[in-house]
């Protein structure tokens, strides 16, 4: 079983390289009880100033969809390229998103319902 989030794709595409259809942390972060039962379990996820994001390090600190991770997902997927960091940039006009990975796919992962 393995568990996953994603900005940019890199971490789904991983997951998925892990297992056919891991699971989104944000889909299943508002399923109760959060409890799973496997063999093994594994979690893939970017890393951001040396510590996993909030949403995988502590579940209930995320309650609503809203919730910024510091991901960056908007920055690098907005076509209009309108959303831009505070830090200085070496290239502000770069973005990424892994190849193998459709917006829809990483929208899709990161949305998150109540079950």
């Amino acid at each position: 079983m393995v568990f996953f989030f994603t900005g940019t794709g890199n971490s789904l595409y991983a997951a998925k390289g892990i297992e056919p259809a891991p699971h989104s942390i944000p889909q299943v972060i508002h399923n109760t009880p959060l409890e799973f039962t496997a063999d093994a379990i594994g979690i893939v996820c970017p890393v951001y100033g040396h510590e996993v994001p909030a949403m995988v390090r502590d579940g209930e600190a995320v309650h609503t969809p809203g919730s910024c991770q510091t991901c960056l997902s908007c920055v690098h997927n907005c076509p209009e390229k309108a959303i831009g960091l505070s830090i200085p940039e070496k290239n502000p006009h770069a973005r990424y998103r892994n190849a193998h990975i459709s917006l829809a796919e990483i929208i899709g992962a990161n949305q998150q319902e109540k079950s």
